[in-house]
């Protein structure tokens, strides 16, 4: 798992499980989705070889060492949706079967609902994995926690749905991570942090866990 933001967030649903419109509770699950702005190159570098190392697993391990001819991704382009608030970013959705853990931006653990809201800004801690489902092969986006980094404008009346997002073009993200990334150390610290956008390990002074 690596640490990535801070970044906007929307269709945030860590206090309760989300299912897809016609969809049972089995299919609920933790989510939301990440905006990382296109022009941010060193973030999309991060994002691309820890992508690209999903690709290769599944190559290597799932996918009977071929790539698939069509592969179903957590990336999606935002300049191809009718929602403005999505031009210009990349769209990385991320889920969990289990609720993550919700952080401050003192690192103490949050159990106030609401308190990481679409719209605002928050450290993820995310992973991509390779999967072969019933002939469905792709890239998900998993993750484990959430620090709110800082206050962000609340999105409402979304244009695009959050099962519309599925259905954009995914945007073909290339292995060009820069040098330096999955350094195991923290994540940089909330406010004036350095211009590394992911980093493995703990988040900014948690150890392995906050007391």
């Amino acid at each position: 798992m690596t640490w990535y933001g801070p970044v906007r967030v929307a269709y945030v649903h860590v206090d309760e499980p989300s299912a897809p419109k016609g969809l049972g509770d089995e299919s609920k699950r933790y989510k939301l989705v990440m905006m990382v702005p296109k022009e941010e190159a060193e973030a999309i570098g991060h994002l691309n070889a820890a992508y690209q190392a999903a690709v290769n697993e599944g190559v290597a391990k799932l996918w009977k060492g071929k790539m698939p001819p069509k592969l179903d991704s957590c990336v999606r382009d935002g300049d191809a949706t009718d929602n403005p608030d999505f031009k210009g970013f990349l769209l990385v959705s991320v889920k969990s079967k289990y609720r993550p853990q919700v952080f401050d931006p003192n690192r103490r653990i949050c159990t106030v609902p609401g308190f990481v809201y679409s719209g605002c800004y928050a450290w993820v801690r995310i992973a991509f994995l390779p999967f072969d489902v019933a002939g469905n092969k792709g890239v998900m986006g998993v993750f484990n926690d959430v620090m709110f980094a800082r206050d962000g404008e609340r999105f409402g009346g979304m244009g695009t749905t959050e099962d519309q997002i599925r259905d954009l073009p995914f945007t073909g993200l290339q292995p060009t991570g820069p040098a330096g990334f999955g350094q195991q150390d923290a994540a940089p610290g909330i406010g004036g942090a350095p211009a590394g956008f992911g980093r493995q390990g703990a988040a900014p002074g948690f150890g392995a866990a906050p007391a």
